[in-house]
């Protein structure tokens, strides 16, 4: 996904402004780029399905990413003081990266993967479609953290699997506002009983 992610970038924001001439020959290059953006926007997409699907629906935690509260107690320890707990916001761009998301290491993987994923996806994407992903991938990540919820609550207390939820929705929360996207997904359905009905009688 990173290879793919840069080649979109260069794609989309070296190669197709410089060829965007006037004459044929020019012009010519120009939709081929086009042509290799979508191919690289369409890898992307199934690839990010691949990894949702690997990564963050099938993860199996380890016995660290479910000790909880005992990471809490850590952070306390690391820092004591409460600006120092404040939570920062992956700013999505050229700039994001895994190193830039091991700094946030007491957050669950697939939180963590999720965001990483989004900034990854906002950068190379069209807003449209970014914006038709995302809830997708927030959906998975929510659930991820309703199992790992149910884990911790087997083996503590139903508070601590309840904090938990709640820490990382709130961060998840944070996390995804720069991306200004509407997560709220209709759904239409029909009720075709009473037509059924009708034509069997």
């Amino acid at each position: 996904m990173e290879v793919l992610t840069e080649l979109c970038d260069i794609v989309n924001k070296e190669l197709i402004p410089s060829s965007n001439g006037v004459d044929k020959q020019n012009s010519c290059f120009h939709v081929f780029l086009c042509d290799i953006l979508s191919d690289l926007r369409e890898r992307l997409i199934y690839l990010m399905d691949v990894y949702m699907k690997d990564q963050i629906l099938n993860y199996v935690p380890s016995r660290g990413d479910l000790a909880y509260p005992e990471q809490l107690e850590t952070m306390q320890s690391i820092n004591p003081s409460p600006d120092s707990a404040s939570v920062s916001v992956f700013q999505p761009g050229p700039n994001m990266s895994l190193a830039h998301a091991d700094l946030h290491g007491f957050w669950y993987p697939t939180l963590r993967r999720t965001i990483i994923c989004l900034s990854k996806l906002h950068r190379c994407l069209e807003s449209d479609s970014f914006n038709s992903l995302a809830p997708y991938c927030v959906n998975n990540c929510i659930h991820s953290l309703v199992k790992a919820k149910q884990l911790i609550e087997q083996e503590k207390t139903p508070w601590d699997a309840n904090l938990f939820f709640i820490k990382n929705l709130i961060i998840l929360k944070e996390q995804i506002s720069p991306f200004t996207v509407d997560l709220v997904t209709k759904e239409t359905s029909i009720d075709a009983s009473k037509l059924k009905c009708e034509c069997f009688t």
